[in-house]
């Protein structure tokens, strides 16, 4: 796996008392960022459309949490995990109350596995739009 940038991913937590989602954000600093640039059709037409393909080194699994776990701990500053409708950014990036606040160029993630038990390069794989 080539290193050619870093990340911050946020992960999405219920808040019950606020019956708010709150939005935590974790800095990564090696990945695999990949984008490609497809059309797709839609109900609107034809448009453009970014697909993102993220991979991070498996060395980053010591703050890691199962999404499930995640879900029902409290707090969760000191840890991240991968869920579908989350969000990650290429580089540093801001604090926010909702994803409307990121940067145009975010990565909303559609997909992911955990390819830690890959002997040869063990990492986590995002994908997104």
């Amino acid at each position: 796996m080539i290193i050619n940038s870093d990340l911050t991913i946020y992960n999405k937590k219920y808040d019950p008392e606020s019956r708010m989602d709150t939005w935590y954000k974790t800095y990564i600093p090696e990945c695999h960022w990949k984008v490609d640039n497809k059309v797709v059709q839609d109900d609107n037409g034809l448009r453009n459309q970014d697909m993102f393909k993220i991979r991070i080194p498996g060395k980053y699994e010591l703050c890691y949490m199962d999404a499930a776990i995640y879900k029902d701990m409290e707090g969760a500053s000191d840890v991240w995990t991968i869920q579908k409708d989350d969000y990650v950014i290429q580089g540093k990036g801001p604090d926010i109350v909702k994803p409307s606040d990121l940067p145009n160029r975010s990565c909303r993630i559609t997909s992911w596995s955990d390819n830690r038990a890959n002997t040869t390069i063990p990492h986590f794989r995002i994908g997104g739009e």
